[in-house]
């Protein structure tokens, strides 16, 4: 199949899969009385970063560890930027009141510790990565304990679902995140094939295209949450990725081997990384909303940030 049909094809895929995920997630989500934002926060973020964890693995499994490092930053920028600022501009994104402040709280813990590591030892090392590990595994519990005692009450949430109707929207979003996975890798491929016909450098294909393909099912769930009215699934998918991408990717593959961090190389996106979660907290925090100006700005900061990898090299 030729390039530019893999493009279209992972292009009606990443679609398609999205609608169909988002449908099942904010159907149990209402059938189950959880807040929509806590499913973005759990099932479709961890399933949407699953392209960042297989491809840092088997970069370590490869004798490439720090392929993860450069993968976490990465689509860290890319989903506060590019995802948060492309689905505000498709619809305004309320940001979490006090109630989501332990999401909030733990994506700026994980964020601004994570230069801790790099900086006493050069690299992230495995005991550290187990720690990261625990940390996610902390995080959830807690937040799925909050929501036990929030809950809906049954009586409120009208007829209780049937099996058979759980079971189909389960199906839903497992095929949707099946759907997001196969979709961004064809996409991938074949933007990679399209860009290297073009004469392309092999590093703007690097810096743009994979970093951007890791980062399409965000993307695409965030969008067609946003188009759906549902932003809380996708401000929770943001969120939730980067603390999947930093507590799980980088620990999980910390764990396995030591990545090694380079300054010269990573410490622009490490701080670019920094400096845009707390740009974006702060913003959230002080207009309680996201809106379309606001979406403009984060693309036109995530243009910088390209232009700016390009420069540095």
């Amino acid at each position: 199949m030729p390039d530019w049909s893999l493009v279209l094809v992972g292009l009606v895929v990443l679609m398609v899969s999205a609608e169909v995920l988002v449908r099942g997630a904010a159907w149990i989500a209402r059938a189950a009385g959880i807040r929509p934002m806590v499913v973005g926060l759990t099932i479709v973020a961890f399933g949407t970063s699953a392209p960042e964890l297989a491809a840092s693995l088997v970069g370590a499994l490869e004798g490439r560890p720090g392929l993860a490092t450069g993968t976490v930053l990465g689509s860290n920028v890319a989903n506060l930027a590019l995802i948060l600022g492309a689905t505000a501009c498709l619809a305004p994104i309320r940001w979490p009141s006090r109630s989501g402040s332990l999401e909030v709280r733990a994506l700026l813990v994980a964020t601004l510790t994570l230069p801790l590591p790099l900086w006493l030892f050069g690299a992230v090392p495995s005991w550290w990565g187990v720690g990261l590990l625990f940390a996610i595994v902390l995080f959830t519990v807690k937040l799925m304990t909050r929501e036990r005692k929030t809950a809906t009450p049954p009586d409120d949430r009208g007829a209780p679902p049937t099996r058979g109707e759980f079971a189909a929207h389960l199906l839903l979003l497992v095929l949707g995140l099946l759907g997001l996975s196969y979709g961004a890798d064809l996409l991938v491929v074949g933007a990679t094939g399209v860009a290297a016909e073009f004469g392309v450098s092999d590093q703007t294909i690097a810096s743009v295209v994979i970093a951007v393909g890791t980062s399409l099912p965000e993307l695409a769930a965030s969008g067609a949450a946003a188009l759906r009215r549902q932003p809380e699934i996708a401000v929770g998918n943001v969120i939730g990725s980067n603390l999947f991408n930093i507590c799980m990717v980088l620990g999980g593959t910390a764990a396995i081997t030591p990545l090694p961090f380079s300054w010269d190389g990573e410490g622009y996106h490490l701080v670019v990384c920094l400096g845009l979660t707390l740009a974006v907290v702060a913003l959230g925090r002080l207009t309680g909303c996201i809106n379309r100006w606001h979406g403009i700005l984060l693309l036109a900061g995530y243009a910088a940030y390209l232009t700016g990898s390009a420069l540095v090299g």
